[in-house]
């Protein structure tokens, strides 16, 4: 059973973090760790307390109890943050690389005696097997396992998802939001309107995350306009979500950069229907008059002529995702 530093717990964190699109600021060094972690105009000032779950207790502990100890914090620990910060209460399983979640607000004065939180290890299991999985405690909390595609969804509903302790119906719903299969809206009728929210946000963000995912996984991890790799490439949708006929299917994927990510979305350049990579001199020419055209000639010199694509037939760009790319973002181009 693998035991890590406090670094390599932080990491991992981190990493999910980035992976989702999101930046993080270090307010303070040391465990626990304050952050700030932001995208365009969102942002959540956090305090994260994180150690690893592991079985211990030697055989007087049930083989499947699981738990994380709480050390290191002060004596009598607690667990509190600065006014205005979010505390996030975590544990990580690094044979499944899982996160567990644990309430903060029920475990803010943990027993100097016995300072654990307990989790099963069938939870853990679940949680790595499906992407989200629930367990109700005697004290009437639930305890959640999740892969760490499903970090953000869960830092901007915590409070939210603890609350669904109680619920069954509304629990499985949740897991089944946690697969990335979003249930149906029958099956939704008569869930509270701020669950039915925090259900579909669960969903979106473990689609997403297997959409990227598979993406990257077909590019080998680097950009298909610039061939960067360094852990910087994202999964774009070449027909945006939310446009009637878009899907997650890797076809309908590119792999880039953040840089070309954004000239791609706004149109700066495009990529044809025979893998060209196209630029936008209409673009260009309004950008130079307005003296934003700077580093142009770098940008332009430095453009390929034609995406890299992936090995297998089946995840290549799709014509007419491509011919839609392209029109929805302005092109005047059949």
């Amino acid at each position: 059973m693998a035991r890590l530093s406090k670094q390599r717990l932080l990491d991992q964190i981190l990493g999910a973090i980035r992976a989702a699109g999101w930046n993080v600021v270090f307010l303070s060094s040391g465990h626990p760790y304050d952050l700030t972690i932001f995208r365009n105009e969102q942002s959540y000032r956090t305090r994260l307390y994180i150690w690893n779950v592991t079985h211990g207790g030697g055989r007087a502990r049930p083989a499947g109890e699981y738990r994380i100890q709480i050390t290191g914090i002060g004596d009598p620990p607690i667990i509190t943050a600065p006014r205005g910060f979010q505390t996030l209460l975590f544990g990580w399983y690094d044979d499944l690389e899982v996160i567990a979640a644990f309430d903060p607000e029920r475990h803010r004065r943990p027993s100097p005696q016995s300072p654990s939180i307990q989790i099963s290890l069938e939870t853990l299991r679940a949680g790595a097997r499906r992407g989200l999985a629930v367990q109700q405690r005697g004290n009437a909390e639930i305890a959640l396992a999740f892969r760490p595609e499903v970090l953000i969804a869960y830092i901007e509903n915590q409070r939210a998802l603890h609350a669904f302790a109680g619920e069954q119906r509304d629990l499985d719903l949740l897991v089944q939001a946690g697969t990335g299969e979003e249930p149906r809206d029958e099956d939704l009728r008569n869930v509270p309107p701020e669950r039915r929210r925090v259900i579909r946000q669960v969903a979106i963000a473990a689609r997403d995350r297997k959409f990227r995912d598979r993406v990257l996984a077909a590019y080998g991890h680097a950009c298909a306009m610039c061939h960067l790799q360094l852990n910087l490439v994202e999964g774009a949708h070449i027909v945006p979500v939310g446009v009637p006929g878009s899907t997650d299917e890797t076809k309908n994927g590119l792999a880039l950069c953040p840089l070309h990510h954004d000239a791609y979305d706004d149109g700066l350049v495009g990529v044809r229907q025979d893998y060209r990579i196209i630029l936008n001199d209409r673009r260009i020419r309004k950008l130079r008059a307005e003296d934003r055209g700077g580093e142009e000639t770098r940008f332009r010199d430095e453009l390929q002529t034609r995406i890299i694509i992936p090995v297998a037939v089946a995840d290549r760009p799709h014509a007419e995702y491509l011919r839609r790319g392209l029109q929805i973002r302005g092109w005047a181009i059949a």
